[in-house]
């Protein structure tokens, strides 16, 4: 039994040496990374973290708009009047108003 505690142990001192080692070296490769991002910003001010941060939205707003248009849809368009056979009532009413409101403008509060 003591044999294999010592060797439990000295398993461990050995990755506590390896860890220690692989801390460094992350650290190093976060600087690098860091300094790398400070340089492109300083020669062409192009901020990494701002396009990185943009392009996440975009591609969210890209993959949401149409997600939204079929959930207006499937609210709207198939709940609408129907003649019971193909789907949508071809007399539409065009004096109804639109189901999204019109934008407004609007009043500053300092001009009231």
């Amino acid at each position: 039994m003591g044999e294999r505690s010592n060797a439990v142990v000295d398993q461990l001192a050995l990755m506590e040496s390896r860890l220690a080692k692989a801390q460094v070296s992350q650290k190093e490769i976060d600087d690098g990374i860091r300094r790398n991002r400070t340089t492109l910003e300083t020669f062409t001010g192009y901020d990494l973290g701002s396009a990185i941060d943009s392009s996440v939205k975009r591609s969210f707003d890209d993959q949401l708009e149409p997600a939204m248009e079929g959930l207006i849809e499937r609210k709207y368009v198939t709940t609408a009047l129907t003649t019971g056979t193909d789907g949508y009532d071809p007399k539409v009413d065009s004096s109804a108003k639109p189901f999204l409101a019109e934008q407004q403008a609007t009043t500053p509060l300092n001009a009231l």
